[in-house]
């Protein structure tokens, strides 16, 4: 089974950030976080729909595919 909630720590590695701008993150509340007892925690599928809704795509990809462009 794939472990679906992860600590700073995990998500430290798991994203290739600083565990300090992640906290930083979490206090401003701009990552999706939870908090159990005193430990902040993060649910791995809320992590991904978050970084996939802040994903840029080019914005002519689309218009480039429809011209036979690519």
């Amino acid at each position: 089974m794939k472990k679906r909630i992860v600590s700073i720590e995990e998500l430290s590695e798991y994203l290739g950030m600083p565990k300090g701008t992640l906290y930083h993150w979490v206090s401003q509340r701009r990552i999706p976080f939870m908090k159990l007892g005193r430990s902040t925690r993060f649910d791995i599928t809320e992590i991904d729909s978050w970084l996939s809704s802040r994903t840029f795509r080019p914005e002519n990809s689309q218009e480039e595919a429809l011209h036979g462009h690519l």
